[in-house]
């Protein structure tokens, strides 16, 4: 606590945060390789602020500097929506901003073990929302601050544009009229803040935000930086939904994304695994209702994926020469492994002979067998 209390300290987190916010923000027009070399160093540098993230005091100065940067762009967003237009530097600086924000609150987190350190990490990881949103804001845990007016860093996303699809369209936000490729890069910023969101009521209005901004309506050659993150943004959010709470809405909107139909040259290394995140989301969406889950798949799903599987050989057999991105294969087989229960032993949770999943998976087992022995290799997939 003394160190904590060193204004030495704190002087030394605002001229570190400063220099990140500098150096790490992503250059203009960036390039892929740009963006790889960048997303590298934020690497290394999320490991550093994870540990400042557990060293720093939860006093007014501390509050100040941990939310500073992110308070400071959204009321600067807030002028611009009301008059004014949004420069590139501006798209640049809110994208290392809602990037840093997101690494302290997803550093802090883990933390949070006790009553005392749920305190201290709601209040540092918290921001000023707008009047509008005061709410749906969670209650409010106490700290030495006693501020009264913070809710979770996550809630920031809240004030970048509308959670309803109606009113996507007249949207104003930075997130949603930048051009690309920061449209693409400032909802990937967007959808890691979100994801650090507690549990609470909040957190199906961060999936609904986060489920109408997938990484598919913009810039398809981004998906290499954009795709699997945001599978594993909305995974991690959808295991914060409230107990009890089921959401067949969010369930039905994760399954059409990740039957997306996209063009040979979007697929890269991470496609088949984003498609397998995002199918784990629907065990915490159904609140773990495997066999609503194994029958909707069964019904809804695998007749259209199996007629196009039927296509793919038939076109891959004629034309040898070609590659192939065996796209609904492979969905097939992602939607098999998503439906396995996450975290726990497939043994564990089956525990009947007539157990939905094993049956699902025997029923499609000659599409596995065939992929795995029958169909003509593709190297390249």
């Amino acid at each position: 606590e003394k160190v904590t209390q060193c204004p030495a300290l704190l002087q030394l987190f605002n001229i570190l945060s400063s220099n990140l916010l500098n150096f790490l923000a992503y250059p203009s027009d960036p390039r892929a390789e740009q963006l790889r070399s960048i997303l590298e160093v934020r690497s290394s540098a999320r490991a550093a602020l994870a540990c400042w993230a557990r060293a720093v005091g939860d006093a007014q100065d501390w509050l100040e500097a941990a939310r500073g940067p992110l308070s400071s762009i959204l009321e600067e967003h807030s002028r611009l929506v009301a008059g004014g237009s949004f420069s590139e530097d501006f798209m640049r600086r809110t994208e290392v901003v809602l990037w840093f924000s997101a690494t302290l609150a997803g550093s802090w987190e883990p933390s949070c073990t006790d009553s005392s350190s749920s305190n201290k990490a709601s209040a540092l990881l918290s921001s000023s929302l707008p009047s509008s949103s005061s709410s749906s804001c969670l209650p409010l845990w106490s700290s030495r601050s006693q501020s009264s007016s913070l809710a979770p860093a996550a809630a920031a996303v809240l004030s970048l544009g509308p959670t309803s699809a109606a009113e996507l369209g007249q949207s104003k936000a930075v997130v949603d009229v930048a051009p690309d490729p920061w449209k693409s890069l400032l909802r990937s910023a967007c959808h890691e803040l979100a994801a650090t969101v507690p549990s609470s009521d909040l957190t199906l209005q961060l999936l609904q935000w986060m489920l109408l901004r997938h990484p598919w309506t913009s810039n398809f050659q981004l998906l290499e930086f954009t795709e699997l993150p945001y599978a594993q943004a909305v995974e991690q959010a959808c295991r914060m939904l409230p107990a009890g709470v089921q959401s067949a809405e969010i369930a039905e909107l994760v399954l059409s994304l990740t039957l997306q139909d996209l063009p040979s040259f979007a697929l890269h290394k991470h496609s088949s695994m984003a498609r397998e995140t995002l199918l784990r989301c629907l065990h915490h969406a159904l609140g773990g209702d495997a066999e609503g889950l194994c029958k909707g798949l069964a019904s809804k799903v695998f007749p259209a994926l199996l007629a196009a599987i039927e296509v793919e050989v038939g076109e891959a057999r004629k034309k040898t020469e070609e590659q192939h991105t065996w796209l609904a294969t492979r969905t097939l087989i992602a939607c098999l492994l998503g439906v396995l229960p996450p975290k726990v032993s497939v043994a564990e949770a089956i525990t009947t002979s007539n157990h939905p999943i094993p049956s699902l998976w025997g029923a499609h087992w000659a599409c596995i067998e065939g992929a795995l022995l029958d169909f003509p290799i593709d190297s390249a997939s």
